[in-house]
C-alpha cells in the first residue's frame, strides 16, 4: 500500500473548473483530483510558467497526489525551447506528487511522431516516480490514468466519467479557440 494514500486528501471537484487560461493558446481544468490541460497550439514558456503555477497550488491541496491529462491538438506545433525547458522542470519539482500524466497528441503522421520524440526526451531529462504514457486518442488515456492513480492516490476515478471530463475541456477550450480566431480574422 502507498503511504501517501493514507494521508487526507484535498477537495476534489465533482465537476469540470476551469484553473486558468489563455484563450486560443492552453487552458487547464480541475477535475477530482487530476488536472487536464488542453493544448490547442504551441506550448510557449510563459503559458508552461502558468501551468507550473497551478501545478504547485494542486501539489499542496492533494498532499496524496494527483494527476495530469494533457491533450494536445493535431497540428499545434512542437514547445518551444523555453517550454521544453519549463516543462523539464515542472516535472522535476511536481514529481513526487504526480500520481501520473497521460499526455494526448491528436492526430497522426510525422507531427506525432516527432512530439513523442521530444517528450520522452524531456521525460529522460526529469526521471520521477510518476508514471507517464503516451496516447493518441482520449479513450485510452481515460482508460489507463484510473488504475496508476488509484494506486499512487488511493482515489478511484471512473473512467466513463473521466472520458466525460477530458472531453468536455477539450470541447470547451477549442470553442474559445474557435472565438479568438474569428475574432482576429475580423480584426
Amino acid at each position: 500500500m502507498n503511504p501517501r494514500a493514507k494521508q487526507p486528501v484535498g477537495k476534489a471537484t465533482a465537476s469540470l473548473e476551469l484553473l486558468d487560461s489563455e484563450p486560443g493558446a492552453y487552458a487547464v481544468y480541475a477535475w477530482s483530483n487530476t488536472t487536464i490541460v488542453i493544448w490547442p497550439r504551441q506550448a510557449v514558456g510563459a503559458t508552461v510558467d502558468r501551468l507550473a503555477r497551478v501545478t504547485a497550488t494542486k501539489a499542496r491541496e492533494f498532499p496524496t497526489g494527483f494527476s495530469n491529462i494533457h491533450v494536445v491538438k493535431d497540428g499545434a506545433g512542437m514547445p518551444s525551447p523555453e517550454a521544453k525547458a519549463g516543462f523539464v522542470r515542472l516535472m522535476q519539482e511536481a514529481g513526487n506528487s504526480l500520481a501520473c500524466v497521460a499526455t494526448v497528441l491528436l492526430g497522426t503522421g510525422f507531427w506525432v511522431s516527432a512530439l513523442q520524440s521530444v517528450i520522452t526526451g524531456m521525460r529522460l531529462l526529469a526521471p520521477g516516480q510518476f508514471e507517464h504514457r503516451l496516447f493518441t486518442r482520449i479513450e485510452a488515456a481515460a482508460t489507463w490514468v484510473p488504475k496508476p492513480h488509484a494506486a499512487r492516490t488511493g482515489v478511484s476515478l471512473e473512467s466513463d466519467a473521466l472520458l466525460k471530463a477530458i472531453e468536455d475541456a477539450y470541447g470547451r477550450t477549442m470553442s474559445d479557440a474557435e472565438t479568438v480566431d474569428e475574432t482576429a480574422a475580423v480584426g
